[in-house]
């Protein structure tokens, strides 16, 4: 889930999807784990083969991470514009969002976060080295969600 709150010099890009992971009908292609991992909210930037692909743990200050706008699969009730296309728009540069895709239940505002497994973000820093956003509001068990300056 992503929404975004408030845009600073951001711009949603898109970017190509790797066309192996577009091959079949389209239920396959739906069903895919290669495009129900690319999930609004999460992190990803544009791999070695100039494909989206999730960010993992060191890529904070890759050149164009950024958050997922939209689900790659789309929503049941309406259209599959990534595979349509074959691009995903990603919000890159800066602003204030909230998302629910992040590993711990206990951030608190203030926190650092760092890109982890999946494109999630995370307080572990790791072998990052530099934050990729800033916590602006404590998430929980209960609620994941948290505001996320980057």
């Amino acid at each position: 889930m992503l929404n975004i709150l408030y845009v600073n010099g951001s711009r949603d890009s898109e970017f190509d999807i790797n066309p192996a992971h577009l091959t079949g009908d389209l239920k396959t292609v739906l069903a895919s784990a290669d495009i129900q991992k690319l999930k609004a909210g999460r992190v990803a930037t544009v791999g070695a083969d100039g494909y989206v692909t999730l960010a993992k743990a060191g890529d904070d200050d890759a050149a164009f991470a950024g958050f997922i706008i939209l689900d790659a699969a789309g929503q049941p009730y309406e259209n599959c514009p990534a595979i349509a296309s074959g691009k995903l728009p990603l919000l890159v540069g800066g602003g204030l969002v909230e998302t629910d895709e992040v590993v711990e239940t206990n951030i608190k505002a203030g926190d650092k976060l760092y890109i982890g497994a999946n494109g999630q973000l995370t307080k572990t820093k790791g072998t990052a080295t530099v934050a990729f956003g800033l916590a602006r509001s404590a998430n929980s068990a209960a609620d994941k969600t948290v505001r996320v300056q980057f």
